[in-house]
């Protein structure tokens, strides 16, 4: 029998294949490297474009209203004119002021009225609550009617809404904080504008509308579903002579719920167009990391469930007057704020 020789591979030749590999290798890693420092550069490019809030512009309670519209606003020395004559504000309760916890992230979303270069009145006041226990996304409207008060303002009520026109998020935080118990350190502002923006990069939403509803905003005249633009979009949204400020804090609600179940099924690409149509007009006291986090982590959010809420809820306030203003009296206000409370942390 032939001895059988044992064929090695030459060591020259294995070194080789193993260089070629390992070069490869290489290759793809510093083409990963350099793809994803592409897509880092310029998603920092693309979020420096956004108006970020350090909070040294708020520190004062500087009021921002033109003259001639401070005037009508109410004497906050005036008690509020009430159907029950002996109904006195029950205070917020006796529980601790609760902020974000494990499970529970809280930012407060505002929509800005701005004209002629002031901070403007807060026209929408939206809690958007991340509960990563049970995988909801809660938005709670706070009517921009509810009677407060404002810390540093006097010992009387104010409407909501002024709140920001008077001294910035910051001192529409500190009144969320002594009016419902509730602290909420980081917000996302939006001016009408932006709003518009939003709804035409998604491609407009589709809404339910009762006849008045399409009538008023110049779509339609029957009841039905609609696809709105976001300048009919918004038009909807403002939408208060038809009934109250209920219905329109709810229409509110509508759109942005329509507007995230977009966002939830969007590809990247429509991602870039709606962040590119809509940061320019956007004030956060986020950092500018912090924002870059929360748009990576909306991806995880596509499952949850969107529950909705509002303050007041029915059968809990008074329409009532203080001098010549209207406004929303919470006729027990700890009762509120507990339901507040007891919607976003359970």
């Amino acid at each position: 029998m032939k001895n059988r020789e044992n064929k090695t591979p030459k060591r020259g030749s294995r070194s080789k294949g193993v260089r070629i590999a390992a070069g490869i290798g290489a290759g793809i890693i510093s083409l990963l490297s350099l793809a994803f420092l592409a897509a880092g550069v310029y998603l920092w490019v693309l979020f420096s474009q956004v108006d970020y809030d350090d909070g040294t512009g708020d520190e004062s309670y500087v009021d921002t209203l033109p003259e001639e519209e401070d005037e009508f606003l109410p004497d906050p020395s005036q008690t509020p004119s009430l159907s029950d004559p002996e109904a006195e504000d029950t205070g917020v309760g006796s529980g601790d002021v609760l902020g974000n916890t494990k499970g529970v992230t809280n930012y407060l979303l505002i929509g800005t009225d701005n004209r002629g270069g002031t901070t403007g009145r807060s026209d929408a006041n939206l809690i958007l609550s991340v509960n990563t226990r049970t995988h909801t996304l809660r938005l709670v409207s706070l009517l921009r009617d509810l009677w407060v008060t404002i810390p540093g303002r006097g010992e009387g009520y104010h409407k909501l809404n002024a709140a920001y026109a008077y001294g910035g998020f910051n001192l529409l935080s500190l009144t969320l904080q002594q009016n419902f118990r509730l602290k909420i350190d980081q917000y996302i502002a939006v001016d009408f504008n932006a709003f518009e923006k939003a709804v035409d990069a998604l491609g407009g939403v589709d809404i339910e509308l009762s006849a008045a509803e399409a009538k008023h905003i110049g779509v339609g005249a029957s009841a039905g579903s609609y696809h709105l633009n976001g300048p009919k979009a918004l038009d909807y949204s403002r939408i208060r002579k038809l009934d109250s400020d209920f219905g329109r804090t709810e229409r509110q609600r509508k759109v942005m719920s329509a507007l995230i179940g977009k966002v939830q099924g969007m590809n990247l690409a429509s991602l870039n167009s709606l962040l590119f149509a809509v940061l320019p007009h956007v004030k956060t006291n986020l950092t500018q990391n912090e924002l870059l986090g929360l748009a990576g982590q909306a991806l995880s959010y596509s499952d949850y469930t969107v529950e909705q809420y509002v303050v007041p809820q029915k059968g809990e306030y008074q329409n009532t007057y203080i001098g010549k203003g209207a406004g929303l009296w919470l006729t027990d206000r700890s009762r509120s704020v507990q339901g507040l409370l007891d919607f976003l942390y359970t």
